[in-house]
């Protein structure tokens, strides 16, 4: 149930209380959570790890702002439109953080969205 920062804040919190400093395992997982809520803002339904490529599922997507995306990713991005879904796969450079470089590119994506009213 975590979608906001604060929520984040407040689940370290408890957890620290309750059992002190949480394991890296333990905070990675609540970036997770994080990702994972910014990322349903944007119509990005799943994010699964293949190898050395992360594959962010859209069930709504923009062109506009997809192509643009993809100049900060050259070589790198890759989108399929699907019948239903479009799959924006990142290659990751050797040595990337998988969850760091997720979250680069959803807040990217996010930025470059038009913004609802």
């Amino acid at each position: 149930r975590v979608r906001t920062e604060e929520d984040g804040d407040d689940v370290t919190d408890e957890l620290i209380d309750r059992f002190g400093d949480p394991p890296r395992g333990v905070n990675n997982l609540i970036s997770i959570a994080l990702l994972r809520a910014q990322a349903a803002k944007c119509g990005m339904v799943d994010i699964s790890q293949k190898g050395a490529s992360i594959q962010f599922t859209l069930e709504e997507f923009d062109l506009q702002a997809i192509a643009t995306l993809g100049e900060s990713y050259p070589r790198r991005l890759v989108f399929t439109p699907g019948k239903d879904k479009g799959l924006l796969t990142l290659k990751l450079q050797k040595g990337e953080d998988p969850l760091r470089a997720s979250q680069q590119l959803v807040e990217k994506y996010a930025a470059l969205l038009p913004k609802k009213e």
